[in-house]
């Protein structure tokens, strides 16, 4: 025959059986049936015998009920209502056979009830069975606490009849301080909150196995994740039906799945630039390209035969076309690295007066073409802190797009004022305007999907504008835009004077 672990462990271990009885003749008695497996100690009277089980912690206690200083019943009590000793097991073993004095010791907490006189092979029996129950429970418990998850059972009282290390290191208590007591409250200012899923029973008792979320959020807004599974069974020390928790922290996972979330939501913003900048080749870079190939093979072929003065026009027409591409190109590979957060910004003091110069110089052959003339009302001496590149770049865009839209001989104004905030920018123009819905498209940044001409039929993307925006925004600003159809444009930005970290 096969023996359990539990069968040899206890033929390898000898388990303590302390025996309490003022007889000495009985105790001599059980002694001699048990001492051959069993380590046995004796006392004939009950208050040295509530010493040894503090001092020795016994594995199983035999004991008589009629004693002359105490009961058993009055050691029972004692020995269960004490954290040291109430999970040893006591087995009665006492001439009092009748059902009130059995259904008295168990509601003292006895395991088992042996009358007296006995056979030794029922003794034996009944003392192998409890040791064994106790070693297995023992086990159990030591399982329990291996477990890295919190793991915890409520009788239908509130009161915790199970608990793990874990669970008790949750609550900042050993397990001893938490068996037998009510669940204690957090700390001040934790909150636990159980996530609504629709299979959480609203309350216990439950009759089902589920499980539901719930999080832990700490004071400073933290939140701690865990998955509880909860299981209903009855508790066979008190009786009453009770609840097992298992809750696993699940935080990790949580925040992998958020970061996987927000790597397919790059992905997606990704995919959609390349669409979009696919969108630009094709559309707004292939078309002027393709007309430049076209006039300039037809310059060559027609050279000898074109007057000057027709040559001259479709080279300068050639050039404008080549000047607004390279200008597309420019903000189509600044636009590509802000989607792409390849942009660094680096602020530093600078002339905005000399900063406004370059680019009217960059945009000298668009402003002489339309006759267009620029008023700076600007200080020589303006300083400001920005980004050398980026300020380029929205100066560029928002004084290109006032010439785009502005009549032959119009104004473009270039003005500054002084904000709390820093140097408000101001680009207006006198030109044809805008419409309540282009203007609405343009407040919501909603002009990347938009191709526009010019008055003189200059095509644009709307993509130099959200350039613009967006880094206005990396300075702590945002584009302000004021339009009436027939009546010009005004576009304005605020530039800090100190560099704030």
């Amino acid at each position: 025959m096969i023996k359990s672990n539990l069968q040899r462990e206890q033929e390898t271990m000898r388990y303590t059986v302390l025996v309490v009885d003022d007889e000495p003749r009985n105790l001599q008695l059980v002694a001699s049936i048990l001492s051959p497996a069993y380590r046995i100690m004796l006392a004939d009277d009950p208050a040295e015998a509530l010493k040894v089980c503090f001092a020795k912690q016994p594995d199983l206690i035999l004991l008589d009920i009629v004693m002359k200083t105490m009961s058993g019943y009055e050691l029972a009590q004692q020995l269960k209502s004490d954290k040291r000793t109430q999970t040893i097991p006591i087995v009665f073993l006492t001439v009092k056979a009748s059902e009130d004095d059995i259904d008295k010791a168990f509601q003292v907490g006895a395991v088992d009830y042996i009358s007296k006189p006995f056979k030794a092979k029922e003794l034996l029996a009944r003392v192998k069975t409890q040791i064994t129950l106790q070693v297995a429970e023992k086990r159990l418990r030591q399982v329990i606490n291996l477990v890295p998850h919190r793991l915890f059972a409520r009788d239908s009282a509130g009161r915790i009849v199970l608990a793990n290390e874990a669970a008790a290191a949750f609550y900042a208590k050993n397990i001893d301080e938490l068996l037998n007591t009510r669940e204690p409250a957090l700390p001040e200012g934790y909150q636990y909150v159980v996530i609504d899923n629709g299979q959480c029973p609203p309350e216990e008792p439950i009759h089902r196995m589920y499980t539901c979320e719930e999080q832990l959020i700490q004071p400073e807004g933290k939140k701690q994740y865990f998955q509880t599974s909860k299981i209903p069974f009855c508790f066979s020390e008190s009786g009453l039906p009770a609840v097992l928790e298992i809750a696993i922290d699940i935080t990790k996972e949580k925040e992998k799945q958020a970061k996987i979330r927000q790597l397919n939501q790059e992905l997606l913003k990704h995919s959609q630039y390349k669409d979009k900048l696919l969108s630009v080749i094709a559309h707004d870079l292939i078309t002027p390209l393709f007309n430049m190939d076209m006039s300039l093979g037809m310059l060559q072929s027609q050279i000898d035969t074109l007057p000057a003065d027709k040559v001259r026009d479709k080279i300068s027409k050639t050039k404008d076309n080549a000047s607004a591409t390279l200008k597309l190109l420019t903000n189509l590979l600044e636009w590509t690295k802000t989607q792409f957060e390849a942009v660094s910004y680096n602020p530093v003091a600078l002339n905005l007066f000399d900063e406004v110069q370059k680019v009217l110089t960059f945009l000298q052959s668009q402003l002489y073409n339309k006759n267009i003339n620029v008023e700076l009302a600007i200080s020589q001496e303006q300083q400001i802190m920005a980004d050398t590149d980026m300020l380029q770049t929205i100066l560029r865009n928002l004084i290109a797009n006032a010439i785009k839209y502005s009549k032959e001989e119009g104004v473009v104004v270039v003005s500054t004022k002084e904000r709390d905030s820093g140097i408000c920018i101001s680009i207006a123009d006198d030109g044809v305007g805008m419409s309540a819905e282009h203007l609405q498209k343009i407040r919501q940044g909603n002009m990347e999907h938009i191709t526009t001409y010019g008055t003189k039929g200059e095509r644009g993307s709307g993509i130099g504008l959200n350039l613009a925006r967006e880094f206005i925004q990396w300075h702590g600003g945002e584009l302000e835009v004021e339009s009436e159809e027939g009546k010009g444009s005004t576009f304005t930005f605020t530039i800090p004077t100190n560099h704030h970290s």
